[in-house]
């Protein structure tokens, strides 16, 4: 009677276990543990016109140690790695943690698979003073390790061996390499056959699938030979003594490559095949410090701050590419096995994890003339002429020669300059007036020549409050217009006078605080403020600087920092702490925000630049951006892209006066230059190795979906199972990259990018049916992939199948079998009264009674209980409008109409509201903040939650059935998904606290 229920126990866990489907990457290894992704971090480094990219993958296993002693690529969609505690699978975003290995394991060189798939490893380790070298076999679909000896135990002549290499063959036979010069082909476990060899040998390379070549060693010297498998020798070289220490041999262009490590030092000796006679023609001594890697043409040499990848061509080393030296151990030492070759790039064992490596040619050229602490940091940039540039910093006045390519900024910081105002310069503009000369300005103003070093001090902008003086822009003749912290002043060149511009909106005045760029339109005569007030917009007609009229003060009044405009004349601001907005033309009146919700890193932007062909660029407080208007999409650019920095100023930005001349970029330690044309919003890529479908579940990604199904339209067709909950986007193993970021937007190009913040797009905020979106994934290195075409997506509600309902029917009776075996085990009815009159019941006090009554000033816990899920609806449904009229009118249609809720789909609310299908997503989220599917699922589970709490007569099923939910599961599942609990479980809270509630008001 003991083993009754747990017994019972593990038989129903059983039962239920093999119903649910267990799909994902990796094998499972001891107890199918499957770890959380990988911790990534990414970096690059310039070298010449290449940029490394390196993302560095470190495992939060427990137990794990990150410290990996070799790795072997398998396929391009698996890695195994050997760390000092295990062996592990890894697929470029999961580890799986595969096989423990005990202490002597640490010792793991080399990794290879046989015909069934399973690992065979060599290891080479100490084991009290000794050396050990042995093998160890990893069985796939157990996850266990044994000794791999076990296979040559008790056959005759196999005992007490030792293994000193192991290889793979081209058809996944196995070459084990003893340490007395033995060699045995393992095809068959059940049949490991030993080459018949005259003398012991070294096995050095598979040269065809016939041949092989070895290394003998006699009292004559040591020979090279070329087997076949049957142990006939084909070719031999003569007796040497200079081969004793080759490792590795290999055809190239018809030739025998052969690498030699002798005393830490590489040798390549060349040979030549002459009928049976291998014969030395060439010997190569490559650079000092030079390993290799496991694909034996590909060597590599540790620099100071680098590793060359190179290639050896059969007389010389060419260099094929470049890695970053990420660390002190990312080599590991002469061994070759913690470096592999992918698809683009590579993958490297460290003492600290793996890093994937890539090389690539970047956009931006760099520059930094400062080479102490001190920071430069530049404030504005300008064109002079059409090779020279002046650069205003806190350091002082630079002169950008473009023609000294090698070393732009070795004119300045001009010395003169300083002398006349102080280092500090914000802004310049040239003299109209006086030629060579220039305006400067910060807390001073000065009229200096750069070339005579004349400099005059023309108003001590201290004595008028002035802090900080923004910017300086030319109007005509001899006015100037200077933006400063106190408001915006007028100079008259040639009277040198400086007047304080009052700035009158019919009968007021304008507040404003600070100007920061002045933007003025001779053409049109019109002038822009950006001003931390908002935009000011006045015309100057009237000719007269000193009195410009005010037409438009434009809201939101934002700390506004520059402006500029599109071809369809919207307007796009740049602003400080709110991000870019976007005025639609004409009215202005459609404002469209990008910030840290949606595009942006940073949500202080400065500079806004319209380039050759008419993209958007501007710098923020982390990064350069590019936005296209006709995409409405925007793309980062930072350190990692090749920039000098992720930082920059305002107005420090200069635009070339013609193609051939580079755009700068000036931050607060260097400049960057580059040419706008040629860079582009999004990368090319593979878009078919993308999607894969992960199931509602167990959460885990099934088997990939490709997107080679193209529909009618042309776009990519996808039928989503019932089950499912996302579309997964990731790349092959060997881009080294992850989606880090997936937006979407519907197809017809007029809604805006709704962010994800995943690498999947949610079903559950689609419309069942169909639907046609378009996505766009951005990955770790800021880099952009738009899908070629749009994702047709078909897809219902997830429904309950029949295996679920055995699923929970055997569920509920296994419970029932479990409860009754614990009575019939533990409990005896004499027990039971006895427990009963133990504990009579306890009778309150009526100083308890008051003593628990709630005081009023205390909210009750019924009041808390419904505040808690009255939060949950304000912030799902009462979200920042921007229509906050047709807010208004969505409401009144649902309390006007409460039957409209049972019944409401998006093609009966456009109509309701007399708006086009096409159009209806973008005005209900202006309205709302939510799309019109998620705006009335959280308006229908709002109006379930009220049901349930004022109508107790009435079950789940009813309350289902008036929000238009035929299906009772599917209700109470979305009923949990927003506020954490089951219809059923609210109702019997809210009432058992109702009536805790009446019994103390009521006792």
């Amino acid at each position: 009677m003991k083993l009754i229920a747990p017994a019972i126990t593990v038989i129903c866990i059983s039962f239920l276990m093999s119903g649910l489907p267990f799909r994902g990457h990796l094998y499972a290894g001891e107890g199918g543990k499957i770890s959380s992704p990988t911790i990534q971090t990414i970096q690059s480094v310039q070298l010449s016109d290449s940029l490394v990219m390196v993302t560095h993958h470190q495992f939060p296993v427990p137990d794990f140690d990150n410290h990996l002693r070799t790795i072997y690529k398998e396929s391009e969609e698996l890695i195994w790695l050997a760390s000092r505690t295990g062996i592990y699978q890894f697929d470029g975003e999961n580890v799986g943690h595969f096989a423990s290995l005990d202490v002597q394991a640490q010792g793991i060189n080399k990794m290879r698979t046989d015909q069934n798939g399973d690992i065979w490893c060599w290891r080479n380790f100490v084991y009290r003073n000794n050396p050990i070298r042995s093998l160890i076999l990893v069985n796939r679909k157990e996850g266990t390790a044994m000794d791999g000896m076990y296979f040559f135990e008790g056959k005759s002549g196999q005992e007490n061996i030792e293994f000193g290499h192991i290889d793979q063959l081209h058809d996944h036979s196995l070459v084990f390499n003893t340490t007395d010069g033995r060699v045995f082909i393992l095809s068959d476990r059940k049949n490991i056959e030993e080459v018949p060899l005259d003398q012991p040998t070294r096995f050095l390379g598979e040269l065809d699938a016939d041949h092989w070549i070895g290394k003998t060693e006699g009292e004559m010297g040591t020979r090279l030979k070329i087997y076949d498998y049957s142990g006939r020798e084909r070719a031999t070289t003569e007796a040497t003594n200079s081969t004793d220490h080759l490792i590795n041999c290999h055809i190239k262009n018809g030739e025998l490559v052969c690498v030699e490590w002798k005393h830490e030092n590489l040798q390549i000796l060349v040979f030549q095949l002459q009928n049976d006679r291998l014969k030395l023609i060439e010997t190569v001594s490559p650079p000092p410090n030079m390993g290799f890697i496991e694909d034996p043409i590909m060597f590599f040499l540790e620099r100071e701050t680098h590793v060359d990848i190179l290639t050896f061509d059969g007389r010389q080393f060419n260099r094929h590419e470049t890695l970053s030296r990420t660390q002190e151990e990312v080599i590991g030492g002469s061994l070759p096995s913690p470096i592999v070759k992918g698809k683009k790039g590579y993958w490297i064992a460290s003492s600290t994890g793996i890093h994937s490596i890539s090389g690539r040619k970047h956009p931006f050229n760099s520059l930094l003339h400062r080479t102490d602490e001190t920071p430069i940091s530049f404030r504005k940039i300008a064109y002079i002429d059409s090779t020279t540039a002046l650069a205003a910093s806190y350091s002082g006045l630079y002169t950008i020669d473009l023609q000294v390519p090698n070393n732009p900024l070795a004119s300045g910081p001009d010395e003169n300059l300083s002398d006349c105002m102080g280092p500090f310069i914000h802004s310049f503009a040239a003299s109209k007036l006086y030629e060579g000369f220039f305006y400067f300005g910060m807390a001073n103003f000065a009229r200096y020549n750069p070339t005579t070093g004349e400099c005059a001090l023309v108003v001590d902008l201290k004595n008028k409050g002035i802090v900080d003086l923004w910017d300086i822009v030319h109007l005509w003749d001899h006015y100037y217009y200077l933006g400063t912290d106190r408001g915006l002043y007028l100079f008259d060149e040639s009277e040198k006078s400086f007047t304080k511009i009052t700035l009158h909106a019919g009968d007021d005045a304008a507040t404003t605080s600070t100007i920061n760029r002045i933007r003025f339109i001779p053409e049109e005569e019109l002038l822009y403020l950006c001003t931390s007030n908002g935009l000011i917009v006045a015309d100057l007609k009237s000719g007269n600087p000193e009195s410009p009229v005010i037409n438009h003060l434009l809201k939101p009044r934002r700390n506004v920092n520059d402006i500029v405009f599109l071809d369809d004349g919207s307007l796009l601001i740049s602003t400080w702490g709110d991000g870019i907005i976007l005025l639609s033309y004409p009215g202005f009146n459609k404002i469209t925000h990008f910030n840290t919700n949606n595009f942006l890193k940073s949500n202080s932007t400065h500079n806004l630049m319209r380039d050759q062909i008419g993209r958007i660029w501007f710098s923020a407080n982390h990064g350069l951006y590019l936005y296209d208007h006709k995409e409405g999409v925007i793309r980062i650019f930072t350190e990692i892209n090749g920039l000098r920095e992720n930082e920059f100023n305002h107005l420090a930005l200069a635009v070339p006066p013609t193609r051939e001349h580079p755009t700068i970029l000036g931050g607060i330690n260097g400049l960057s230059l580059f040419f706008p044309e040629k860079i582009s919003l999004y990368d090319e890529m593979i878009e078919e190795s993308f999607i894969g479908i992960r199931l509602n579940d167990r959460n885990e990604e099934t088997s990939s979906y490709p997107l080679y199904s193209v529909d009618q339209n042309g776009f990519y067709a996808v039928q989503v199972p019932a089950s499912a909950e996302r579309l997964t986007f990731k790349l092959p193993l060997e881009s080294h990259l992850q989606v880090h970021n997936l937006y979407f937007r519907f197809q017809n190009g007029e809604y805006e990018w709704t962010k994800t913040d995943s690498d999947y797009l949610p079903i559950q905020m689609l419309d069942p049916g169909q639907n046609t979106i378009e996505i766009l994934l951005e990955f770790q290195d800021h880099s952009l992939v738009k899908l070629s075409k749009p994702l047709s997506i078909s897809h219902s509600p997830a429904s309950i199948t029949a295996l679920q309902v055995l699923i929970a029917t055997g569920f509920l009776g296994c419970l029932i079998l479990i409860w009754w075996a614990y009575l019939a085990q533990y409990k005896k009815p004499e027990e039971k009264e006895d427990a009963a009159n133990d504990h009579p019941p306890l009778e309150r006090t009526d100083q308890a009674k008051q003593i628990l009554k709630p005081t009023p000033e205390k909210k009750s816990e019924l009041s808390v209980f419904i505040e808690k899920f009255e939060a949950i609806e304000k912030k799902n449904i009462e979200m920042p409008a921007y229509d906050p009229e047709l807010k208004k009118r969505l409401n009144q249609i649902f309390e006007e109409d409460e039957e409209f809720i049972k019944e409401v789909t998006v093609d009966l609310l456009a109509k309701k509201i007399n708006i086009s299908k096409r159009h209806i997503f973008r005005k209900v989220k202006d309205a709302t903040g939510l799309t019109p599917n998620k705006y009335i699922l959280n308006l229908r589970i709002s109006k379930g939650r009220l049901m349930l709490q004022e109508n107790p007569d009435l079950n789940i099923s009813e309350v289902a059935l008036n929000l238009g939910y035929d299906k009772t599961s599917y209700f109470s599942k979305l009923f949990k998904n927003i506020y954490g609990m089951s219809p059923s479980q609210f109702r019997e809270s809210y009432l058992k606290l109702l009536e805790a509630e009446n019994h103390q008001t009521n006792p």
